[in-house]
């Protein structure tokens, strides 16, 4: 994991909290075609709860406001604990479904081996 990504999840975790319930997986997806930053985002919080998409989304960019210069395009997925349950139940019982677009590609392999996204 690059050093940017782990600042880019240590802030999310700070402005969001850093609980059992809270879980920030990044992803860099970057190629040598651009500047800056490709970044998958899935962040799991319970400050999510009762906050329209569009609010979480931005409420993620705003964590992310000092870096933006460094970034050149950002996914986000942005779940409530019971959303993400959801989620990981149904990919469970589908067995590992490829192309999936609920989920990134590390998710896949979270999946399968553990309880939960580091």
């Amino acid at each position: 994991m690059s050093d940017f990504v782990e600042q880019v999840i240590a802030k999310i975790r700070l402005e969001l909290g850093d609980d059992d319930d809270t879980i920030v997986e990044c992803v860099d997806v970057s190629d040598s075609v651009c500047d800056g930053a490709k970044l998958e985002l899935v962040v799991v919080s319970p400050k999510f709860e009762g906050m329209p998409l569009l609010k979480r989304h931005r409420t993620v960019n705003g964590c992310l406001n000092e870096y933006m210069d460094q970034i050149h395009a950002l996914s986000i997925k942005a779940w409530t604990p019971s959303q993400y349950a959801k989620k990981k139940q149904k990919q469970q019982h589908h067995e590992m479904r490829e192309g999936d677009p609920a989920l990134t590609p590390s998710m896949h392999a979270s999946f399968a081996n553990k309880e939960k996204p580091s």
